[in-house]
């Protein structure tokens, strides 16, 4: 009989024990009793970001704290949205455990491009904070939202590098959809192009439609003019017809050419891009791009307006997707992130034996 009591006691003393993990827990889940709120800046502000003043403050963001009945730090998220979307996609732009946060003209711009606001032009959007703790950061409280206007700036400083020549696909016309290298988005200097070559002599120009800058090779070093001599460079040779990596990096002043011993047998019948950077995630929103003639892994789209998240993908279905997580150029992987894309115009490459994809903005 007394053991029955104990047993009882037991049960007794660990239900209540249950019961005050569970009130703690709701302790721990209840809203602060202060509103969520943004303090600064004001709904409707509008904000004009200048490359001039790229290095200035723009928007200082401030809010009320949030406590949780718990000494725990407080996360606090900060979230872009396109205006009127309901926040359906959140994009992410900073994370802190302070109340406030001051964004830089070039940081507050690569967010907004970053999220697919249009360069040049003003937009709106949303903005909200999203506060959670610890454990519970799938649990968190949101603040009321805020709309802005901002009128951002295209940030493409990079040097691109286009083929022309007898043993690749535009031939020695220099405005004919030249095809770009691949630049390394580690190493601006670094640049690789994998495709299909014939025999014969190519050059690499920085601008298609001009002769100048051109690279090629001068005593076998790899030189350009203007720039390292004061002549042309001698051309690259492709001794025969086949696929190759060409390489070159114009800080090192070094370059290779040498087959490419992977597979070239797998094709598809078609490539698209997808995303809510062109639209939409549904079929329809797909756009198909053109498969070179020259070379059958190698697609291309011209004059695409993109703003936001997009992937590249085969045969019209998700069985074969790539994404990645860099900017203007990146080597994609199957089932990768999906890619952030700056609103502009670009010219689109996708070289499917590599997976690299190359978007250049086309600017006035």
């Amino acid at each position: 009989m007394k053991n029955i009591f104990k047993i009882a006691l037991i049960t007794i003393f660990t239900l209540g024990l249950v019961s005050c993990e569970e009130e703690q827990n709701l302790l721990f889940l209840t809203a602060p009793d202060a509103e969520f709120n943004i303090i600064t800046p004001e709904t409707g502000s509008t904000i004009v970001l200048t490359p001039e003043l790229q290095t200035n403050p723009a928007v200082t963001v401030t809010w009320n704290p949030l406590t949780f009945g718990t000494p725990t730090e407080v996360n606090y998220t900060i979230e872009f949205a396109m205006n009127g979307t309901e926040f359906a996609t959140p994009f992410e732009v900073a994370t802190t455990t302070s109340t406030n946060i001051t964004w830089s003209v070039a940081e507050l711009n690569a967010a907004v491009l970053n999220l697919g606001l249009a360069a040049g032009s003003s937009s709106a959007f949303d903005m909200r904070i999203k506060a959670s703790v610890g454990t519970q950061a799938d649990l968190p409280v949101y603040s009321a939202a805020i709309t802005l206007q901002v009128t951002p700036y295209l940030t493409y400083l990079f040097r691109d590098m286009y083929l022309v020549g007898e043993a690749v696909a535009s031939n020695w016309n220099n405005n004919a959809n030249n095809h770009p290298l691949f630049r390394d988005p580690a190493n601006q200097d670094s640049y690789s192009y994998t495709g299909f070559f014939n025999g014969g002599g190519f050059k690499v120009l920085e601008e298609m439609g001009m002769w100048q800058p051109q690279w090629g090779l001068a005593g076998g070093v790899l030189a350009s003019n203007p720039g390292t001599q004061s002549n042309d460079p001698d051309t690259f040779n492709s001794p025969g017809a086949g696929y190759y990596t060409l390489t070159l990096n114009t800080n090192t002043l070094t370059h290779s050419f040498t087959p490419y011993t992977g597979s070239t047998t797998t094709t598809y019948s078609n490539i698209g891009i997808i995303g809510q950077g062109i639209g939409g995630w549904s079929d329809a929103d797909e756009i198909n791009m053109t498969q070179s003639t020259f070379d059958p892994h190698v697609w291309y789209a011209d004059n695409v307006a993109i703003g936001g998240e997009i992937k590249f993908r085969a045969n019209n279905g998700w069985a074969v997707n790539w994404g990645a997580n860099t900017a203007y150029t990146g080597t994609a992987t199957l089932d990768g992130p999906n890619i952030q894309v700056a609103a502009a115009n670009y010219r689109v490459f996708f070289y499917d034996l590599t997976a690299q994809y190359v978007l250049i903005p086309i600017q006035d």
